[in-house]
């Protein structure tokens, strides 16, 4: 007899006939179902079935990191698709006019992303009271005081001067305190008219 690993034989039957050892009867009520705890064959599960698909999804949504980068990747997304269709601003030609102007969100004032830059230790024309045209980019400023053509005269210096003459209006009496100054910063005192002085560069 071929022995089953999930049922075993309950009793002893004893043959009926004690010479012939070989005949033997057997019924279903001589074995009985083995309780293995390993036993599973023929049970149901407990929780329902599930997809590979929601299994993903499960196991996605416990990632807390992956929840967050995805969050992100979808608002890119979704800013590449809506910004163009919403946006007024004309792309397909150049705007010279607010090439030079800071980005802007809130009102001016507000100090970030006011369409507004601080600088320091920018020189000024004492005359106008506005920083030296010579220390900016010309086409960067949208006024008319800075758009002087032809030639001029200024009773400041700049670092940023070449060529022509300075006139200086001191008397006489009080080049001594600028001469050496002159000197290191480059200027020769050439001639002396008056109450006035000629320095060239």
């Amino acid at each position: 007899m071929k022995k089953n690993k999930d049922f075993q034989f309950e009793k002893q039957v004893t043959p009926k006939n004690p010479n012939n050892e070989n005949t033997l009867v057997v019924t279903d009520d001589d074995f009985k179902l083995v309780d293995n705890s390993d036993y599973s064959h023929d049970q149901k599960f407990e929780t329902k079935p599930t997809t590979f698909l929601k299994d993903s999804l499960k196991r996605f949504s416990k990632n807390k990191s992956s929840v967050v980068a995805t969050y992100i990747l979808g608002i890119l997304l979704l800013g590449s698709v809506l910004i163009p269709v919403l946006d007024t601003s004309v792309v397909d030609k150049p705007n010279p006019y607010q090439t030079y102007l800071e980005p802007k969100l809130f009102d001016s004032g507000t100090g970030f992303w006011d369409g507004t830059r601080r600088f320091t230790n920018i020189p000024y024309d004492p005359v106008t009271g506005k920083p030296d045209p010579l220390d900016f980019n010309p086409n960067a400023i949208d006024d008319d005081d800075f758009q002087q053509v032809g030639q001029q005269f200024t009773n400041s210096y700049s670092k940023y001067g070449q060529g022509g003459y300075v006139k200086l209006g001191r008397k006489a009496d009080e080049l001594d305190k600028d001469s050496t100054y002159l000197e290191n910063i480059g200027f020769t005192l050439s001639t002396l008219v008056g109450n006035t002085v000629v320095i060239t560069f």
